[in-house]
C-alpha cells in the first residue's frame, strides 16, 4: 500500500513538473481568458433543466469569459443565455436537420467575425462554428463542435445501458476504424487550415474518448487542455450503465497558447460535465 501511495505522490509530481516546462517560455502573454465547455442538454428520458437554471449553473461554475455550449435549444435560447450571463455576444449553428437544436459561442467580447461547416457525414446535420475575438488586439478563433454519437449506443430511461462487450467493441473501433466522428474532424482540420489562424481554441462534445483515431488526428496541431493533469483520465460523459463513465468532451489549443489551469467540473446540468480552463495567448501576435 506504501508503494502504491509512493507511486502516486511520484505522478503527481511528474505531471507538475511537466506542466511547468510546457507553460515557461520568454514570449509576453496576454491577460488570462477563462473558457467553458459544456453540453448543456439531457438524454432521453432525463430532466433538461430550463434556461434559467442553466444560466445558474454556469453562474455557479464560475464566470467563463467565453463559453462553448453544446445542445443549446435554438438561436432563442442563445440569446436568452447571452442576456442572462451577461456574455453580449453569442453565435449559434443549428443542426442542419433541426433548427430547434444546436451549438452557441458566448463571449465577453464583441465576435469580430463568424463562420460555420457542417459536417458532410453526419448523420444528423452536426456541424462546428467559429468565432474570431480579439484579446488586446491579438486575434483568437474560437470554435465549438458537436460530433455524432456511436451509432452502437442505445439511449435507455434516463440512461445508456451498455454491456462489457459493446464497450469493447466501441473501443475497438474508436481506436482502429474510420467513423462518422474522424471524418468529420478531417474536414474540420482542412476547413481551419484555409483560415490560417495562429491561434485558436477547439473544444466541445466529441462523442470520441481519448487516444482514439478521432483525437490523434487532432494531437498533432493542438494540446489537450486537461494534459498534464489527473483530470485527463477522468469522465465527462455521467449517464452510462457502466462503472467507468468516458471523456468524450475536450479542451484545445494552438500549440503556442500556454496552459494556466484545467479542470474537469463535478457536477452536470444535464448527462455531461463541463471542461473549465484558463489560457494565456502570445501577445506578439
Amino acid at each position: 500500500m506504501r508503494l502504491v501511495q509512493i507511486s502516486s505522490v511520484l505522478a503527481v509530481l511528474v505531471l507538475m513538473l511537466v506542466g511547468i516546462s510546457l507553460n515557461r517560455s520568454g514570449v509576453e502573454k496576454t491577460d488570462d481568458i477563462s473558457i467553458m465547455t459544456c453540453n448543456i442538454g439531457d438524454i432521453e428520458g432525463g430532466n433538461p433543466l430550463g434556461s434559467e437554471q442553466v444560466a445558474e449553473f454556469i453562474h455557479d461554475c464560475g464566470m467563463s469569459d467565453v463559453l462553448l455550449l453544446q445542445e443549446v435549444r435554438g438561436e432563442k435560447e442563445a440569446a436568452y443565455l447571452s442576456n442572462l450571463l451577461n456574455r453580449p455576444w453569442f453565435v449559434f449553428l443549428p443542426d442542419f436537420d433541426s433548427p430547434n437544436m444546436g451549438i452557441a459561442i458566448l463571449s465577453r467580447w464583441p465576435v469580430l467575425n463568424h463562420d460555420s461547416l457542417y459536417f458532410n457525414d453526419s448523420q444528423r446535420g452536426a456541424g462546428a462554428i467559429a468565432a474570431e475575438i480579439h484579446i488586446k488586439g491579438v486575434p483568437l478563433l474560437v470554435v465549438n463542435l458537436h460530433l455524432d454519437r456511436y451509432r452502437g449506443v442505445v439511449l435507455g430511461n434516463d440512461r445508456v445501458s451498455v454491456f462489457r462487450d459493446q464497450v469493447i467493441q466501441f473501443v475497438k473501433k474508436e481506436m482502429m476504424e474510420e467513423s462518422i466522428r474522424s471524418k468529420s474532424i478531417r474536414e474540420l482540420l482542412n476547413w481551419l487550415d484555409k483560415k490560417n489562424s495562429a491561434h485558436v481554441v477547439l473544444g466541445g462534445d466529441f462523442n470520441s474518448i481519448p487516444f482514439s483515431r478521432t483525437i490523434r488526428l487532432i494531437s498533432p496541431w493542438f494540446d489537450d487542455l486537461l494534459w498534464p493533469s489527473l483530470d485527463y483520465f477522468k469522465g465527462t460523459y455521467t449517464k452510462l450503465d457502466f462503472p467507468i463513465f468516458p471523456r468524450i468532451d475536450f479542451l484545445f489549443v494552438s500549440t503556442n497558447i500556454v496552459r494556466k489551469s484545467a479542470r474537469i467540473i463535478q457536477k452536470s446540468p444535464g448527462d455531461h460535465y463541463p471542461i473549465w480552463a484558463v489560457i494565456q495567448v502570445p501577445a506578439g501576435g
